[in-house]
């Protein structure tokens, strides 16, 4: 019997990238459900995720929740039965693409493997467009080794009760039968894809958090910037770090 691969993308305001990273799945699993939790999006994200087959679930948070986020990950997933023994879970933010084959995964299923070992990329494309229509996202092959994406986003939920995930679910204690893969499977961060793109992201996600940073949560946000030069300074360090890298296609 084949396998089953339940994925789990959070979502908001997500429609530049949410359908390259639905078709990125959907290309490689044969027998995959996405559901894609979102956080009331204004735009076409919804609309977009509806016309390729994607579950929905609604849910509303001040701006960035990222206890919510944590909540989803750790518990989102435990409604599939726990007694089959073919199915999978992937859990992952929307820029997360988990690169790794049915045949490939097949093989950790016969093998006893429980939990993916991964290892990240930051991937650098160069598009001059704040939509990213002038490039191929799933043809980039420059990255670096970025471990805070050497995250365990998917995993049998047949040998684990909990993934126990900490916040940006960088780091986890799993619970259960736990075999970490003996390949680590590429994680391919999404995010410095070009300067237009990555100056709306990191605007747009820092005035979503304004109001916590305003209630004395200096560190909401930390991630991100209205510092245009700051931002175009980030994108330029980390181009001077990329590479070709073969595995990454």
């Amino acid at each position: 019997m084949s396998l089953e691969i339940h994925i789990y993308l959070l979502c908001y305001n997500e429609s530049i990238i949410i359908g390259h990273t639905i078709d990125h799945y959907q290309r490689r699993f044969k027998n995959c459900k996405i559901t894609i939790l979102d956080n009331n999006s204004t735009d076409t994200s919804v609309a977009i995720a509806l016309d390729k087959g994607c579950e929905i679930i609604y849910w509303s948070s001040n701006g960035i929740d990222d206890i919510k986020y944590i909540d989803f990950k750790n518990n989102i997933w435990k409604n599939k039965d726990s007694k089959i023994d073919f199915v999978w879970i992937i859990v992952a933010d929307m820029d997360e693409w988990l690169s790794i084959t049915d045949e490939e995964l097949e093989y950790e299923n016969n093998n006893g493997t429980s939990v993916l070992s991964t290892i990240g990329y930051n991937i650098i494309g160069e598009s001059k467009r704040e939509d990213l229509t002038d490039i191929d996202l799933h043809k980039i092959d420059m990255g670096f080794y970025w471990p805070n994406e050497s995250k365990s986003i998917c995993f049998k939920r047949s040998m684990i009760q909990e993934m126990n995930y900490k916040i940006g679910a960088h780091e986890c204690n799993p619970v259960g039968n736990i075999q970490y893969s003996q390949k680590k499977y590429v994680v391919k961060h999404m995010e410095p894809l070009g300067i237009p793109f990555l100056i709306r992201k990191y605007i747009s996600r820092y005035e979503r958090t304004k109001e916590k940073r305003d209630q004395g949560e200096w560190w909401a946000g930390l991630h991100y910037s209205d510092n245009i030069i700051e931002i175009e300074k980030r994108y330029h360090e980390q181009y001077k770090n990329a590479v070709t890298i073969t595995s990454l296609l």
